[in-house]
């Protein structure tokens, strides 16, 4: 049995499905996906499950969030990998050229 995710507006019904855990909002996040009810981008989790951390440690780094909340945006990543790496990719790649400015500065 499968987890199926539909991404869904913020102004939708109050998150009590899995599906309804992951938002897209113009404006919030650069209309990335996120988890509802945080500015906490799903790129962003799954950069820190790419890189080796755990559920439990994903926790840590954001207390505010649930195991439910952060199993949801590690599903959305599998089922969209592309797009979410695409922004990993991106925000790399903005990364290593702030740090090249700024050791040339």
């Amino acid at each position: 049995m499968g987890i199926l995710i539909h991404v869904k507006s913020e102004t939708g019904t109050p998150a009590n499905e899995i599906d309804s855990l992951i938002v897209k909002t113009p404006g919030v996040l650069g209309g990335r996906p996120r988890i509802r009810g945080h500015r906490v981008a799903v790129h962003r989790i799954a950069g820190w499950w790419q890189l080796g951390l755990s559920i439990e440690e994903i926790a840590e780094k954001h207390s505010t969030l649930g195991p439910a909340e952060i199993h949801a945006a590690l599903a959305y990543y599998h089922l969209h990998r592309a797009e979410i790496d695409g922004y990993l990719a991106e925000e790399r790649a903005a990364f290593a050229t702030a740090a090249s400015v700024s050791t040339t500065a």
